[in-house]
C-alpha cells in the first residue's frame, strides 16, 4: 500500500471516528435540548441559549487564536508538547480570569442588556469562562497530538453527563433554569479538569514559560484571532440580536432552528477537524484529500439539506411540540446557508493548516459587517426568519470568497472541488461492496 493510500485510509478512519462521535454527541445534545424545551418552554429555552452564547462569545473573544496555535504547534513540534501545555495552562487561567471580570463589569454597567433574562444568571458565565477556555486549549492539544480517540471520548462524555443532568434536574427533581445552569457549570469544570489531566499525563508541565514559543504561537494565533472571532459572530450574534429586538421567547424559537442547522453541519466540522492537523504536519501535500472531501461533501450535504427541508416540520413538531412550530420557517431559510458554510469549513481548515492567508481575515470582517447590517434590517421586521435569511446570504458570500482563494492557491479547477470523478465513483462502489460483504458474513 502506498504512503498516500495509507494516509487517506488513516484520514478516513479519523474522520469516521470523529463524525460518529459528532453524530452521537449531537443526538445527545438534541435530546437534552428537547427535554429542556418541553419542560421550560420557548422562554426558558431562549434563556438557556443566550447564557450559553455569552459564555462562548467571551471565550472566543479572549482566545487570541491560541486554540489553533496549540493544534498547529503540537502537530508540527511534538518535542515541544510540555512547553505548549505549560503555556496553555497559564494563558487559560490568566485570560479566563480577565474575561470573567469583563463580563461581570459589563453586567453591572448594562443591567438591562439581557431583556427578560434575570441578571443573576450572568454569574454562570463569570465562573465557567476560565474552565471553558482551558478545556478549549487542552482539547485542541489532544487534536494536535493526534489523540483522536481521547479527543472524541472527552467531548462525548461531557455531552452524556449533560443529558443525565438535564433529566435529573428537570424530570426527577422538578427544578428550573437556574438549577440546570448550575449543573452545566459543574459539568464544565469537571470536564476541563479531566481534559487537562489526560494531556498532562503525556506532556507534564515544564519548569517555566518558553517566551520564544509563546511569541511564535501568538504570532500564528493572531492570524486566526480576528477571523475566528468574526466567524463566530457571523454564526452566533444573530441569536443575541433576536433576543434584543424580539425577546427571549423569539430567541428560544430561533435557537431550535439553529440547533438543527448545527446538527446538519457536523459532517464538514468532523472533516475539517481532522484535516487541519494533517495539513499543518505536511503542508506540501494532502491537497488531494481536501478536494476529495469537498466533492463528497457536495453530494452528501446536498442530500442532507434536501431531506431536512422535507422533514423539518414533522421533526420539529414531533420533538419539540406545537409551541415551536414557528421554528420551521427559520430552519428552511437557514438550509442553503448551511450547505454553503459546510463547504467553506473544509477548505478554510486546509488554508489554516498552510498558515492562513491574511486576506481571509478581511473576508470574515466583511462577512460580519454584512451580517450585522442585514440583521439590523431584517430582524425587527421578520424576527427569527429575518435572522435566518441574513445568515444564509452571509454564508453564501463567505463561501464564494474563501473558495476562490483556495482554488487560486491550489491551482485546481473548480470541477475537482465540486464534481465527483471516476475514481470517486469506484471508491463509493468498492466501499458499498465491502459493507455489503461484511453484512453478509455477519
Amino acid at each position: 500500500m502506498s504512503a498516500v493510500a495509507r494516509a487517506r485510509g488513516g484520514f478516513l478512519y479519523d474522520v469516521s471516528l470523529t463524525f460518529g462521535a459528532r453524530v452521537v454527541g449531537l443526538f445527545i445534545t438534541i435530546l437534552a435540548s428537547v427535554i429542556a424545551a418541553r419542560v421550560l418552554g420557548p422562554s426558558g429555552k431562549g434563556a438557556m441559549a443566550v447564557i450559553g452564547l455569552i459564555t462562548s462569545l467571551a471565550v472566543q473573544f479572549g482566545d487570541l487564536g491560541l486554540h489553533a496555535s496549540t493544534t498547529y504547534f503540537a502537530a508540527r513540534q511534538p518535542s515541544a508538547l510540555r512547553r505548549i501545555a505549560t503555556l496553555s495552562l497559564w494563558a487559560g487561567l490568566w485570560m479566563g480570569v480577565l474575561l470573567s471580570g469583563l463580563v461581570l463589569a459589563a453586567a453591572w454597567l448594562f443591567p438591562g442588556s439581557l431583556g427578560e433574562i434575570p441578571e443573576g444568571y450572568m454569574l454562570i458565565p463569570v465562573v465557567v469562562i476560565p474552565f471553558s477556555l482551558l478545556s478549549l486549549y487542552f482539547q485542541n492539544l489532544l487534536l494536535g497530538m493526534q489523540r483522536i480517540f481521547a479527543f472524541n471520548v472527552v467531548d462525548l462524555a461531557g455531552k452524556g453527563v449533560g443529558l443525565l443532568a438535564t433529566i435529573l434536574v428537570l424530570y426527577v427533581l422538578h427544578l428550573g433554569v437556574w438549577e440546570l445552569l448550575m449543573a452545566g457549570l459543574a459539568i464544565s469544570v469537571g470536564g476541563s479538569l479531566v481534559t487537562i489531566w489526560i494531556v498532562l499525563r503525556e506532556a507534564p508541565l515544564s519548569s517555566g514559560i518558553d517566551r520564544d514559543l509563546a511569541r511564535d504561537m501568538l504570532r500564528y494565533g493572531m492570524k486566526f484571532y480576528l477571523a475566528c472571532l468574526c466567524a463566530f459572530l457571523v454564526i452566533r450574534i444573530d441569536l443575541l440580536m433576536v433576543n434584543y429586538f424580539n425577546g427571549v421567547t423569539e430567541a428560544g424559537i430561533y435557537s431550535v432552528a439553529v440547533g438543527f442547522a448545527d446538527l446538519l453541519y457536523m459532517l464538514p466540522i468532523a472533516i475539517g477537524t481532522i484535516l487541519f492537523p494533517r495539513i499543518a504536519r505536511d503542508q506540501a501535500g494532502e491537497g488531494g484529500l481536501t478536494l476529495m472531501a469537498c466533492r463528497f461533501a457536495v453530494i452528501l450535504m446536498g442530500a442532507v439539506c434536501l431531506a431536512a427541508a422535507l422533514l423539518a416540520r414533522p421533526m420539529i413538531l414531533l420533538l419539540y411540540g406545537s409551541d415551536f412550530t414557528d421554528s420551521v420557517r427559520p430552519l428552511l431559510w437557514l438550509l442553503p446557508g448551511v450547505f454553503a458554510l459546510s463547504l467553506e469549513a473544509i477548505v478554510a481548515n486546509d488554508l489554516a493548516g498552510r498558515g492562513y492567508p491574511a486576506v481571509l481575515v478581511v473576508y470574515w470582517c466583511v462577512g460580519l459587517l454584512l451580517n450585522i447590517g442585514l440583521n439590523l434590517i431584517l430582524i425587527p421586521r421578520w424576527g427569527a426568519t429575518g435572522a435566518a435569511a441574513a445568515s444564509t446570504v452571509t454564508y453564501a458570500v463567505m463561501s464564494v470568497l474563501v473558495f476562490r482563494r483556495f482554488l487560486a492557491d491550489s491551482g485546481a479547477p473548480w470541477r475537482l472541488a465540486f464534481v465527483l470523478n471516476g475514481p470517486d465513483v469506484r471508491r463509493l462502489y468498492d466501499s458499498a461492496r465491502s459493507l455489503l460483504a461484511a453484512r453478509q458474513v455477519s
